[in-house]
This record gives structure tokens, sequence and C-alpha cells, in this order.
């Protein structure tokens, strides 16, 4: 399941974020951190095929159930990465997957 979890990682990093760690996502404007957000998602959610499309369904379900919109989630990825410091120098998708893990739970195998 942890290598899942690593591809999905490099899965939605898109190629001109990829030298881009948290720290340096945390410093952008409002706007440019939720569309980074949205288009992760997007990426994660909508892209998916195959063996991907299962774990990328459920991240999708669980981010449509809680509710929250982006500014939401932007708020609550930050207070949890402040929780896991380790996070800061990760590249932003893993800070992303690493909350989508705690909030949503990993996906099932079948």
């Amino acid at each position: 399941m942890r290598y899942v979890f690593l591809f999905f990682l490099v899965w939605i990093m898109p190629a001109h974020a990829q030298f881009q760690n948290y720290s340096q996502w945390e410093q952008h404007s409002e706007p440019a951190r939720l569309g980074y957000i949205a288009g992760a998602i997007d990426e994660l959610t909508f892209v998916a095929t195959g063996d991907q499309l299962q774990a990328a369904m459920h991240y999708r379900e669980c981010i449509e159930h809680s509710s929250m919109n982006l500014s939401q989630l932007d708020t609550n990825i930050k207070a949890y990465v402040r929780t896991q410091p380790a996070l800061q120098a990760e590249p932003m998708p893993a800070a992303l997957m690493s909350y989508l893990a705690v909030l949503c739970g990993l996906p099932h195998k079948q």
C-alpha cells in the first residue's frame, strides 16, 4: 500500500512543481495556493486510469463528502503540516497526500 501512496505523490506532481517544497508553496499568495491545490486535486481525481482509479475515487469522494471549500482545505493543510515539521521540506504533493490520507484514510485494495 505504501508504494501506491508514493506512486500518487509522483503522479500528481506537475513537472513545473517538482522542485517546489511545501515551505515554498506556503509563501505564495492565497489565490496561488488555492490554484495549486485545485490543480493537484484535479490531477489526482480526474486523470486517473486503471489501478489508480480506485484510489482517485476514494480521495475525490472523501473531499466531496467533507464539504470543505478550497480555502478551508488550504487552512487545514497548513495546520496539519505545522504538526508534521518533516513535511515542510517535502514536495507540496507529499504534504497534500499526507493530509488527505489522514482526512480520508488510505484507499482499500480490492
